[in-house]
């Protein structure tokens, strides 16, 4: 990862860490894996790459698609144009709508 962007995306992947961690703290028991490090890197990745966060759940849907999709060469190209399809759709919104910096 470019150290600029890492620089830049740090406060954000922070602040991430401490609201995922205080979402686990407000939670009479959770599941570490999957309340916690499964999304600290989705979140990471949607900002890493600029998209909303609130489009973590498709991403990461899409991605274990992919992998499960493995050794299907036909299905794991699929799932892959499926995946890229994400990022044009943020790519044509944000020539619409472009992004505010955080």
């Amino acid at each position: 990862m470019n150290n600029d962007v890492a620089t830049q995306i740090e406060p954000l992947v922070r602040a991430d860490v401490a609201a995922l961690i205080d979402n686990l703290l407000g939670k009479g028991s959770f599941d570490l894996v999957g309340d916690f490090a499964e999304e600290l890197p989705l979140l990471t990745l949607c900002h890493f790459l600029g998209f909303d966060s609130a489009k973590r759940e498709a991403i990461r849907a899409k991605a274990l698609e992919m992998v499960g999709s493995l050794g299907d060469q036909e299905r794991a190209a699929a799932t892959f144009m499926a995946l890229a399809q994400l990022g044009v759709e943020e790519v044509l919104a944000r020539r619409e709508e472009p992004a505010t910096t955080s």
